[in-house]
């Protein structure tokens, strides 16, 4: 992680694989289940609410990618997709059961590019991948009630158009438009727009440290509004 960085977090540069004139992919799929797994949880640290600790319960992660020529020398794809599924247990939750309750984890990557030979000297090319996180329980800790965390269903993309050519056989050069973007609905918004339209954009959700979902609003008004959301939501915030 760079401190200097504007978001924590590992960041990357990748460069996409593309296609060529022979058509070739690869599958390969990796799995894990609790039998895999020993356990050294004690009946004495189940006494004071240690459940299972952390255990992996699943891991399954089918991968597979092909790629090839649309036209022989000149136009090419390349196409990917994985989908990542696991599953852990989280030492003491929920606070009112702590047990072998499953934290389960989706992620799903789709990805396409096409290159293009546009002459001898340039080449253009176009890639989308698609980005998905399903995450139900998002920041359950051993002090979160089983209907506190939050729930996280969000989408994010990343695209780009680049041309990249040869000037002479010192100078080439290469330029690039990119995007990126991702869509993770406020749930408690989506539900109070529904139900109240004329507050919906006045409700706002903080995670807390205890990894609740603190519902806020702006106005009394707005705050009698709030039963709907914490029944719709489940929540004892």
């Amino acid at each position: 992680t760079d401190p200097a960085s504007a978001t924590p977090g590992v960041q990357l540069n990748a460069i996409v694989k593309s296609g060529g004139n022979r058509m070739k992919g690869d599958v390969y799929f990796d799995y894990e289940n609790s039998r895999w797994q020993g356990r050294n949880v004690t009946d004495a640290l189940r006494s004071v609410g240690v459940g299972e600790g952390q255990r992996m319960t699943k891991y399954q992660d089918p991968n597979m990618n092909i790629g090839g020529p649309i036209l022989r020398d000149r136009l090419w794809y390349f196409g990917s997709f994985r989908d990542q599924q696991t599953g852990v247990t989280v030492p003491g939750f929920p606070v009112e059961n702590p047990g072998s309750f499953e934290f389960p984890t989706r992620l799903t990557n789709i990805t396409y590019k096409v290159t293009y030979q546009l002459n001898r000297n340039n080449r253009l090319g176009h890639y989308i991948q698609w980005g998905g996180k399903f995450q139900p329980y998002r920041g359950a800790t051993s002090t979160s009630y089983l209907d506190t965390p939050q729930r996280q269903d969000s989408w994010s993309w990343a695209a780009n158009f680049e041309w990249n050519g040869i000037v002479n056989p010192k100078l080439v050069h290469t330029a690039r438009y990119s995007t990126f973007g991702y869509d993770w609905a406020d749930l408690v918004t989506k539900i109070m727009a529904k139900e109240h339209p004329e507050h919906g954009r006045k409700f706002h959700t903080t995670d807390s440290e205890t990894s609740t979902t603190v519902i806020w609003t702006e106005s009394e008004p707005v705050a009698k509004a709030l039963p709907v959301a914490k029944a719709l939501l489940g929540s004892k915030a």
